[in-house]
């Protein structure tokens, strides 16, 4: 309410007035109420997804350990190194590339150059 010049007493709210940015507070409460039920779904959300997270990376290091211990069994079997000298604390180590002995080589078929030439070029 205020004090009008003549000293009459008029309503801030009017039916004359048009102003729609003025809101009833029960709306605010629906809307209060609505985004606190999303944000306590998006709470339970990220809660599982939290779980879920930390299962996987266990299993995750759980794979990557077991890979590292292959590796490792790998390399010893593979090692011409006498079993005392044999590879044990060495994380991630490539695989060894193998290369063919010359005599495996010399008996590998050649490939025919005939065939080879009737190929059209590109």
């Amino acid at each position: 309410m205020l004090l009008g010049s003549s000293g009459n007493i008029r309503s801030v709210f009017s039916d004359s007035d048009s102003d729609d940015s003025v809101i009833p507070i029960k709306l605010h409460k629906e809307e209060i109420a609505k985004y606190k039920k999303i944000n306590k779904l998006l709470k339970i959300k990220n809660c599982d997804l939290k779980t879920e997270n930390d299962k996987l990376k266990a299993g995750f290091d759980e794979v990557f350990n077991l890979n590292i211990e292959l590796q490792k069994k790998l390399l010893n079997q593979l090692s011409p190194l006498l079993p005392s000298e044999k590879i044990v604390e060495s994380p991630l180590l490539p695989l060894p590339t193998a290369t063919a002995p010359p005599s495996i080589i010399a008996q590998s078929p050649q490939v025919n150059e005939s065939i080879v030439d009737s190929f059209p070029e590109p």
